[in-house]
């Protein structure tokens, strides 16, 4: 991402945006500021030609954000997949019991990996001496 200067793009059909609170960029990058950004957001690449995952009408499926370099997701919590379309295991509304954490299966899949102690689909079992003598 490049920052503007003087409120201006160098990049061709790019324009200068400023970064959304609570996105990837955001963490990095203070609010104030205004990043080179493709003229159409559900577009990414150097040259803004490669769709994000989920298309124009809702990029990563409206669960995670588009990366702006490859057209890639970054899913929001609770959320794996390419197009973060698979929703982790949860158990009371929460991944993964509160457990364990949600990690990608495959290219499309979710799963948990459980803290010592814990097993399970969705780390609700927990071992024979609990976390002290965690199950192997």
């Amino acid at each position: 991402n490049e920052i503007c200067s003087g409120g201006n793009c160098t990049i061709p059909a790019h324009s200068c945006r400023l970064v959304e609170q609570g996105t990837f960029l955001a963490k990095y990058i203070a609010l104030t500021q205004q990043v080179c950004r493709c003229d159409n957001i559900t577009m990414a690449g150097p040259r803004c030609d490669i769709p994000c995952p989920g298309g124009s009408a809702n990029p990563c499926n409206g669960r995670g954000e588009c990366s702006y370099v490859d057209a890639t997701c970054s899913c929001d919590s609770g959320w794996q997949g390419r197009q973060c379309q698979t929703p982790c295991p949860r158990v009371f509304n929460a991944i993964c019991a509160g457990k364990g954490q949600c990690v990608p299966d495959g290219l499309d899949g979710a799963k948990c990996e459980c803290l010592p102690g814990f097993r399970g689909l969705d780390c609700t079992i927990e071992c024979d001496g609990g976390a002290a003598r965690p199950c192997s």
